[in-house]
């Protein structure tokens, strides 16, 4: 981004000033003046000059529609048109920055409402194996009963170890899982 305070400032400084493109009279009846209302001496303040230059000098040519062109942009850039120009860009500029950090703000949602999904997933992942795991242990327990293999607190037996150990860790991961 350009940075047009320096402009600004200058623009700041002729504030006021209105700016026309005007004929001149007397010796310079040749040429055109971009002029200022404001008035030294009674006088208007000449910006700038478009010579026609004079028959004299060999230059009795009309105006060319370039030199008429670049008074009428020179007269026409006049300071409040300028603070008008730098205005627009400053607003322009904010309402982009609003627009990439709303861009980013959305960018950074999506990622959140992805990692969200993606929790949500995995939720529902661990739910299906902590069913599973349920089932399993109600499996091995049903199986251990048939099989007369509970002690008389209706736990496998010390003696099946291999149970013991099965139940133990399905109760220790189910127990994690329900306090969390």
């Amino acid at each position: 981004m350009t940075d047009y305070s320096e402009l600004k400032r200058l623009a700041e400084a002729l504030h006021g000033a209105e700016w026309q493109l005007v004929d001149g009279d007397g010796f310079d009846a040749d040429n055109r003046f971009v002029t200022s209302q404001r008035r030294i001496d009674d006088n208007k303040v000449a910006f700038a000059e478009i010579n026609y230059g004079h028959p004299e000098a060999g230059m009795g040519e009309p105006f060319q529609s370039e030199q008429v062109t670049a008074g009428e942009f020179i007269a026409a850039a006049n300071p409040a048109a300028v603070l008008a120009l730098v205005a627009e860009n400053e607003r322009m500029t904010s309402e982009l920055e609003q627009a990439q950090l709303i861009g980013r703000i959305s960018c950074n949602f999506d990622g959140y409402k992805a990692v969200l999904d993606e929790r949500d997933q995995i939720k529902a992942e661990n739910e299906a194996l902590r069913k599973a795991v349920l089932a399993a242990r109600e499996f091995i327990m049903h199986e251990a009963e048939v099989r007369g293999l509970l002690d008389e607190n209706n736990e496998v037996s010390f003696r099946h170890p291999r149970r013991q150990a099965a139940i133990a860790i399905i109760d220790a991961a189910t127990s994690k899982g329900e306090q969390a």
